[in-house]
């Protein structure tokens, strides 16, 4: 199945990644990977990036720290030394500090440091990012953005922080990018939406919503530049507005300029090459730095000329030794489960299962190793390796003496899932086509054995070796979307059919004796019936079948250990099993198991070996491994709530290598194992890496993923090689994790694709030791009289649901709006203090608050909470609960409104709770807007384009309606800019389907399927694996959106005022057609 919310199904693999579970980014220390440099000539070319300048100095981000430089360039000196990564420096007006965001326990917040350098000052406490953007005028308040308060990650608002520390000031817009004030700041030229983070060039979706001017007196907003183009970093410099547009005919970003009011657009730079990054404005003359091909350069806008700044960074960048024991990535288990060979930080390790030293077979490869195998016997490891620039099959000795033999020659697309025969004299291996083959050791000839396009959006296809090594087994796809069962003859080279269309057949495997066939049959029909959709759901539809391959091998009936002699091959050496392929369907009986959603299977003498999911369409939950004892013909749990796709059990059967919570161990393949037993040893494996020859070699192997994965239709007008010699050049300018992710991500944007992103790997960074910060689901304002900060509004949650309780509505607190928050664990709380720099590192621990209903501790009380981590869904589901009461006002309570906020499992859920709630409205309002995409909506809009069908009349009870629980009224939807993905996918359902209109502004336009490979430091990969296109294959909506039938634009100075225009849209014409039928 295909997901369109970032990642493919088949992406569960990558779940051990070095990632936080918000995709955080964890970059490497600073301080652990380079040291400054001594001499006037030392150091590397810089790629410096997000700069900013005031007078005759620059300040720039590098290595994740931040340095400064003269306007005339030079060697750099470092500002900074504090653990995390810092960004976006800004000086303030008077150039004697400098702002900037910092990294700090997970979170980015507010940071200020002297001009000369010193102890960096924290302004901001709150768990949501806070983003600098810029200064006041008054030099006195820091600007902002950040989505604390925003019912939807999806969107900023912009803040103000007293450069004192203090109370956080919010400005009146609603949302908010990146902003400038006029000179006296009476005035704001500001964007509401940012496409900066999504590495996406040539943009033409529905987040190009240009740029506003906002007036604080008046209150009015105007849209000053709004264009059909990619115009963003708005800076105003006396009478006139700076901006980054891609409107020229290369759709290269450049400057360019317009009037206080928008007028006379004007282009003020030209470069072709790379886009212009990053400008900043000098406060005391009109100068703009900004960043263009990894290189600063100075705009004297009087005389619109341009000029580089050649800056030379002091770093140097060496290899180190390191500890690897968390990059454990694609791994096996030996034969006799003694050892385990692994692919670490992209070199192969073989890792003793008990005790002993691992060692390194790798350590002097000029490329990523991975995928590696055991061969039968133990003494030789096969693996792949893109040591020559393109990935080839490899052998070499597994106690690590001798050389590698390169067993492929021939170009392929990044092979995977390698499989010894046997008798160790062949690999099988697939590509990334869909295309199965296998190489022989000793003449090194490949053989295709099947080629499957019929795979339903996967790349990769497996098969199964036979126990005499002259047979493959294997599933190939067919138009039904179904699977049958194949076996290919070595000898004859020549496949032949098994099973028919009319069941879905996967994992065939042979068993040891070569007697016998197993799959599993996903044809059982289990029903589940859902009254309130009036459906069924197949569940459970998976049983285990066993087949004899020749026709006159007794039946395997139960089960074949019942007939005896199973360990007894049915082949003599050097011989051949005997197979019937015809009828061999018709001698199938299943195993006396449990049906179940199977996973994976192996077959040993005296057992079955298997894994179930409770969740077929995620395979990354935890399921449960099974064994089927034939000696005693029982079903044992093994293990439970266990990774199935991250089992691997020796060739004997007797040992199985597991991962559980990126740990890793080897225990036995019997009943009733314990997860966390048997681990690995892996405190002390160290290796030395070489971060310049890691981040080349991701480099290239993230550019290959794109050349060999990416739709051609995606790749048309597209130089990829050119684009990869452009980026290849910046490769020795790196010092930092930091810096090869923003080399990455301005290669990546070339492509001008959607679902096109990376995260996590490298390093564990350091942490200054800073708590992160805490919410309490409420507003705080502070009382200027007496510096104390009281409740202006708490947010309740669901506390029939204890994961979404809200912390001061808890029963028997008593805590209500216009209370005085005092104390936090017994700290005094009064400005210039922060609410939440007191409630930092309390998320989920019992926290004592003080309460009064006055300013005073006299009288007050205190009560025990459990601070959150974050609170937006309290704030969302005030947002929600408003839109509702708002529309039933409105509609006099004959209308009904759902909001889904994405396309997959929560988006599922509101709109079931909501709809079942609201079947008895003439009419709905779907609200698409923010909605953050998943899967393709079809389930929820087949529930409203149902039609009534007939009534049911009885005596005593009011008729019926045939369907039932179905909504039969008009229906509308609303749409955003902010609608990505099954949320693009949704709004053009609606049109296409007929629904109803569909209401607001163009949706984000980012749609393409995705899917993910790891790279060696552990980083996800993100590309767009599929394109989407109308039924005569055309691209549509990617990277254009979807237009409404009616437009409707949310002013921000409407929103300002409480008034949401689209919703107000929406429900004029729900009751225009209310009235109308």
């Amino acid at each position: 199945m295909t997901t369109f919310l970032g990642l493919s199904d088949k992406m569960s693999d990558l779940e051990n990644s070095k990632y936080g579970k918000n995709g955080d980014m964890k970059t490497e220390s600073v301080s652990s990977d380079f040291g400054a440099m001594g001499g006037e000539s030392a150091g590397i070319q810089g790629l410096p990036w997000q700069p900013d300048i005031h007078g005759d100095c620059v300040v720039f981000v590098q290595a994740g720290e931040l340095w400064t430089c003269p306007t005339l360039g030079g060697q750099a000196e470092r500002l900074t030394s504090m653990p995390g990564l810092k960004r976006t420096p800004k000086f303030s007006p008077n150039g004697q500090f400098i702002t900037f965001s910092a990294t700090v326990a997970g979170n980015e917040d507010v940071y200020v440091i002297p001009r000369a350098g010193g102890e960096p000052r924290r302004l901001t406490w709150h768990p949501s990012a806070n983003q600098v953007v810029g200064w006041h005028p008054d030099g006195e308040h820091v600007l902002f953005r950040s989505n604390r308060g925003s019912f939807n990650a999806r969107f900023n608002r912009l803040f103000l922080v007293p450069l004192a520390g203090g109370p956080i000031e919010p400005l009146a817009l609603p949302e908010g990018e990146q902003a400038s004030y006029n000179a006296d700041g009476s005035k704001i030229v500001f964007c509401r939406e940012s496409a900066e983070a999504m590495h996406w060039k040539k943009y033409r979706g529905g987040l190009l919503t240009g740029i506003w001017s906002y007036d604080f007196q008046s209150g009015k907003a105007v849209h000053i530049v709004a264009n059909s183009t990619m115009d963003q970093h708005p800076m105003w410099l006396g009478r006139t507005i700076y901006f980054v547009s891609d409107r020229d005919e290369n759709k290269k970003a450049n400057l360019w300029a317009c009037d206080e009011n928008g007028a006379t657009p004007r282009q003020i730079t030209f470069h072709d090459e790379f886009d212009v990054k990053w400008p900043s404005p000098d406060p005391e003359g009109d100068r703009i730095v900004y960043e263009n091909g990894g290189t600063l350069h100075l705009l004297d806008c009087r005389s619109g000329k341009s000029q580089q700044i050649s800056v030379t960074v002091p770093l140097s960048l060496k290899p180190g030794q390191k500890k690897v024991g968390n990059f454990l990535m694609s791994r096996d288990i030996s034969y006799d489960g003694g050892q385990v060979v692994a692919e670490v930080r992209g070199g192969l390790f073989v890792i003793p299962a008990g005790s002993g030293t691992a060692r390194n077979l790798t350590r002097a490869s000029k490329g990523r190793e991975r995928c590696p195998r055991w061969s039968p016997d133990s003494h030789t490891i096969a693996y792949c390796s893109d040591e020559t620039g393109e990935w080839q099959l490899y052998i070499r000795p597994a106690e690590g003496q001798g050389q590698p033999v390169q067993l492929t020659h021939e170009f392929m697309i990044r092979p995977d899932n390698l499989s010894w025969s046997p008798d160790g004299t062949k690999i099988a291996f697939s590509d990334g086509a869909n295309t199965y083959y296998y190489v022989d050791v000793e003449s090194q000839e490949i053989v295709q054995v099947f080629n499957a396009p019929l795979n339903y959006g996967e790349n990769y296809v497996t098969g199964s070796w036979s126990p005499d090594g002259k047979w493959i087994a294997y599933a190939k796809g067919n138009l039904n979307w179904c699977k049958s069962i194949h076996i290919y003859s070595l000898r004859e080279r020549k496949s032949y059919r098994l099973t028919d269309e009319f069941g879905d057949d996967t994992s065939p495997i042979f068993d040891p004796a070569g007697r016998y066939i197993y799959w599993i049959s996903n044809r059982k029909v289990n029903l589940r019936f859902s009254e309130p959709d009036f459906n069924y759901q197949l569940q459970r539809r998976g049983v285990i079948v066993v087949a004899a391959l020749n026709k006159n091998t007794p039946p395997a009936c139960p089960w074949p250990g019942e007939q005896g002699g199973s360990a007894e091959t049915s082949w003599k050496d050097g011989g051949e099993m005997a197979v019937d392929p015809d009828g061999l369907s018709e001698r199938l009986v299943s195993l006396p198991v449990t049906d179940a959603d199977y996973t994976k299977m192996w077959a040993f003498t005296d057992q079955l070996v298997y894994a179930t999911t409770p969740d077929p369409t995620n395979p990354g939950k935890p399921g449960t491994l099974k064994l089927f004892d034939f000696r005693e013909g029982k079903e044992k749990t093994i293990l439970q709530d266990v990774s199935t796709h991250t089992l691997f059990p020796s060739g004997d059967g007797n040992k199985l290598l597991y991962t559980h919570e990126n740990r890793h161990g080897v225990i036995d393949i019997k009943a009733d194992q314990i997860l966390g037993t048997g681990a690995l040893d892996l405190v002390n494996l160290e290796m030395e890496v070489d971060l310049r020859k890691e981040w080349r070699q991701m480099f290239m192997e993230t550019w290959r993923i794109v050349r060999d994965f990416v739709p051609e239709i995606k790749l048309r007008g597209v130089d990829w090689l050119s684009i990869r010699q452009r980026y290849e050049s910046w490769l020795p300018r790196l010092a930092h994790r930091s810096d090869f992710d923003h080399l990455l991500g301005e290669m990546l944007g070339e492509l001008g694709s959607s679902h096109c992103k990376f995260f996590g790997g490298g390093d564990q960074p350091e942490s200054s030791g800073d708590a992160g910060g805490c919410v309490l689901a409420a507003d705080f304002k502070l009382d200027e009289r007496s510096g104390c900060y009281w409740i202006e509004k708490i947010y309740p949650g669901q506390n029939w649901d204890s994961s979404r309780t809200s912390p001061l509505l808890r029963p028997g607190l008593n805590v209500s709006e216009g209370s005085y928050l005092l104390a936090v664990n017994g700290k005094p709380l009064k400005a210039p203090d922060n609410p939440f720099a007191l409630l930092a590192g309390t998320a989920g621990k019992p926290t004592v608050l003080t309460i009064n209903a006055t300013p005073s501790l006299t009288g007050s009380r205190e009560i025990t909470v459990e601070p959150l981590a974050d609170d937006r869904f309290h704030r969302y589901l005030d947002w929600v609960q408003g839109n509702i009461d708002r529309v039933s006002q409105a509609t006099g309570g004959r209308v009904g409104y759902i909001h889904l906020p994405d396309t997959y499992l929560e988006g599922h859920e509101w709109f079931n709770r909501l709809f079942l709630s609201q079947v008895d409205k003439h009419g709905l309002i779907l609200d698409a807007r923010f909605n953050a995409g998943g899967y393709p909506p079809l389930a929820m809009l087949e529930r409203l384009k149902r039609p009534m069908l007939d009534r049911i009349l009885t005596r005593h009870s009011d008729s019926t309606h045939i369907p039932e629980q179905v909504m039969f009224g008009p229906k509308i939807c609303l749409v955003n800019q902010w609608a990505e993905s099954g949320g693009d996918m949704l709004a053009r359902f609606f049109q296409t389907m007929n629904i109803g209109p569909v209401i607001g502004v163009r949706t984000c336009g980012n749609i393409a399927a995705a899917a993910g490979f790891r790279l060696q430091d552990g980083m996800v990969f993100v590309y767009p694996h599929g394109a989407f296109a109308n039924q005569a294959g055309e691209s549509v909506v990617e990277n254009e959106g979807v237009e409404p039938d009616i437009e409707e634009i949310n002013a921000p100075d409407q929103l300002m005022r409480g008034v949401d225009d689209q919703l107000e849209r929406g429900i004029a014409e729900i009751l225009r057609q209310l009235d109308d039928k």
